[in-house]
């Protein structure tokens, strides 16, 4: 049995590119605003770009958001993965239970530490966890296919889901999952995420509220940590620190 942090994981070289390029992004979407109000003559500068994008955004008109994208993995627990695919617009793809075994050489049983704010918990769902492993395994020398063997996996099993929003969707995640009534192992994902978009694109991310004192309590000077891209991408975003699993 293995036990590991969630994290965020940029695997998209395209995705890479805009983070280390964020202007380009704001550029096309200040364009596509543009070919509503046809002032196309107007352009002058980045600057001029970025108060066009911010002032859709704030009057309400994020329609221009849609035409553009970025594609993260959240690797979490599968009780998480419900509330991720919850929003719309997104397109997923979810490691697969049904396929997957977590008895041989290639895989393995891997669990996501959960957030317990009363002490004292950690060793009940560990010892949890190391039986449903056991279970697991029986199952499978019993001679059950993966899809029944399944059934016994708790809600702190690891998934890998990878999700492409647009830049609206995306707003809409993080207003609702960085929010203080937001679960807190959904939180220690989305407020990270927050703080990259805000890094890079503050014209279109300013204004979403946070859990401040979640943040303050697990996340602040170590939210880097919690991002890190592929191993073997060309490109790779400024100020992520690549941290190694475990």
């Amino acid at each position: 049995m293995k036990i590991i942090q969630p994290k965020i994981v940029i695997a998209s070289p395209t995705t890479v590119m805009k983070l280390n390029n964020p202007d380009t992004v704001i550029e096309f979407l200040a364009d596509c605003a543009r070919v509503s109000y046809q002032s196309f003559e107007k352009k002058n500068g980045i600057e001029t770009e970025r108060r066009l994008v911010r002032n859709c955004v704030k009057n309400g008109h994020t329609s221009i958001l849609e035409h553009d994208y970025l594609t993260f993995d959240f690797i979490t627990n599968r009780a998480i993965s419900h509330e991720l695919v919850r929003h719309r617009m997104a397109s997923y793809v979810q490691e697969s239970t049904r396929y997957v075994q977590y008895d041989g050489d290639k895989a393995e049983c891997v669990y996501i530490e959960p957030i317990f704010r009363k002490e004292g918990l950690y060793d009940i769902w560990k010892k949890s966890c190391e039986q449903n492993e056991r279970d697991y395994t029986e199952l499978r020398k019993a001679g059950a296919q993966p899809q029944e063997a399944r059934s016994v996996l708790n809600n702190s099993f690891k998934t890998q889901v990878r999700i492409t929003r647009n830049f609206r969707a995306m707003r809409e995640f993080l207003e609702l999952r960085c929010a203080k009534a937001a679960h807190p192992e959904v939180k220690i994902l989305a407020i990270p995420m927050l703080f990259l978009m805000l890094e890079k694109w503050p014209e279109i991310f300013e204004g979403i509220d946070w859990d401040e004192q979640f943040a303050e309590d697990y996340l602040y000077e170590r939210w880097h940590h919690y991002i890190e891209v592929k191993p073997g991408l060309i490109e790779q975003p400024k100020r992520i620190e690549l941290v190694e699993e475990g």
